[in-house]
């Protein structure tokens, strides 16, 4: 059976990209008032999901690039030690904007040290690689690159919702929530001061990262966006019948 990659080699793409790259923020090609949600679904289809557009936002970017601080390696040659890296953690993803412009919404399809530079990496393919992190390793990443060290305990800033109420909202079996420092960004004449993250996970099944940014205004509001998720995204019922090309890779 031939392997098929889900990839959009536009031109469209290739701006946004060079765009993070250089500015190291936020930034569309162009900005629309209602972007393609085919990357979206694309993803949805594959990793058997639902993830639909919250009320009262609107889709603004097909694809669009968070880019964070420097990484973390773990030095095995150190004892083990943390030691910073030369590489920057990015975020891509499509973007969605509230109507009233506080908060911007990124559906992290992929994190990746270097997929800006390889936008190869850019699809749903490197999205599941990706996912041999972990969504606490991921989450672990994040936080060292921002917060600037590796000298801080998980427990105490990651809140976790597990349980019925997990499964109630999202049909997942835990929900994480974080908040982490990050520079002003600039984006569709908004500037966006604060962010917060949500994960999803479940159990044999992929987990799902969103990134919110918000305004100062917003951050007052941030629960009420928070909350927008509900109804908008959920793990479908049934067995997730796994692509061919997935079934490999975890035999690897």
């Amino acid at each position: 059976m031939q392997n098929k990659t889900v990839f959009y080699p536009t031109l469209r793409l290739f701006i946004a990209l060079v765009a993070c790259l250089a500015a190291g923020s936020i930034l569309g090609s162009l900005q629309a008032q209602a972007a393609s949600f085919d990357r979206v679904e694309q993803f949805n289809s594959v990793y058997h999901v639902e993830r639909t557009i919250p009320v009262g936002f609107t889709a603004i970017e097909e694809f669009a690039c968070v880019i964070l601080d420097t990484s973390w390696d773990k030095r095995r040659d150190l004892g083990g030690r943390w030691v910073k890296s030369r590489q920057r953690i990015g975020l891509g993803g499509t973007l969605l904007q509230s109507d009233d412009r506080h908060c911007a919404l990124l559906f992290n399809d992929i994190i990746d040290l270097q997929f800006y530079r390889r936008p190869d990496i850019a699809t749903f393919r490197g999205a599941y690689t990706e996912q041999r992190w972990g969504h606490r390793g991921e989450i672990l990443a994040i936080l060292m690159a921002q917060l600037g060290t590796a000298d801080f305990r998980y427990e105490e800033l990651v809140s976790v919702v597990a349980g019925r109420k997990a499964r109630r909202r999202f049909g997942a079996d835990s929900i994480f929530m974080f908040e982490m420092p990050i520079k002003p960004q600039e984006l569709a004449g908004e500037t966006y001061t604060r962010c917060g993250m949500l994960y999803l996970s479940r159990k044999d099944r992929a987990y799902l990262g969103f990134t919110f940014l918000f305004t100062d205004k917003g951050y007052e509001r941030r629960e009420e966006y928070l909350r927008a998720l509900d109804g908008a995204v959920r793990y479908k019922r049934g067995r997730w019948k796994k692509p061919e090309w997935i079934r490999r890779q975890k035999e690897k």
